[in-house]
């Protein structure tokens, strides 16, 4: 993809070793899911975010769509924020 496309996210394969990363640490803790209702706080917290861009963290790559089953940190409770902003929840 170009960069007119994805803009100042970080490079295809660092967005990429940024996924595989937490995908294995939310593999390894069990595949905890965070409820909805913290999905959709997540959500709020990411959509008015200054790193932010076409709908993607600009720091780790991972989207910021609703979308069903949320495949990102939004739903992985074990995950926090690069920038600080919201941290690991309790399970569902």
């Amino acid at each position: 993809m170009s960069e007119a496309v994805f803009g100042s996210l970080p490079a295809g394969a660092t967005r990429l070793r940024n996924f595989v990363v937490a995908a294995a640490q939310h593999v390894a803790a069990g595949m905890p899911m965070a409820s909805e209702q913290d999905i959709l706080a997540r959500h709020d917290i990411c959509s008015r975010c200054e790193h932010l861009v076409s709908d993607a963290c600009n720091l780790c790559g991972c989207p910021v769509r609703r979308m069903a089953g949320y495949v990102s940190k939004l739903s992985w409770a074990d995950q926090e924020c690069p920038a600080g902003k919201w941290g690991k929840v309790d399970p569902k």
